[in-house]
């Protein structure tokens, strides 16, 4: 049985509003160590989105603030997760490419070798 105060309030809110502060906190940690401006806008978009379920939890009438919180906090979220991950992704794939091209290499010597044996 639920009390009318947590019926009022909402689980999914303040799951939600939990989940990006979180993710906040462990972007500051990331920031603090790094100083690294992709962690910073990660930060700034999780506490704008932590703040906007925050608020809708506790039912704070802000208008279409909401949707400026919303909208403003995806974005900059997004676009410092992205930035974030680009360098590790792109060392990743300079990995791949560099370890197929030795492979196709070492191929190509293992043929040519095989050629001139044949002959």
């Amino acid at each position: 049985m639920t009390t009318p105060l947590i019926a009022f309030f909402g689980w999914s809110v303040w799951i939600a509003a939990l989940a990006f502060i979180a993710f906040g906190v462990l972007a500051l940690w990331v920031w603090q160590k790094n100083k690294n401006n992709a962690n910073l806008l990660t930060l700034i978009g999780a506490a704008a989105l932590g703040l906007m379920y925050l608020f809708a939890g506790l039912k704070v009438n802000l208008g279409d603030f909401y949707q400026i919180l919303l909208a403003g906090g995806s974005v900059v979220l997004l676009i410092g997760y992205y930035l974030t991950v680009k360098p590790m992704v792109e060392e990743q794939m300079a990995s791949l490419k560099a370890k197929m091209e030795s492979l196709k290499d070492s191929t190509a010597e293992k043929s040519d070798d095989g050629d001139k044996g044949g002959a």
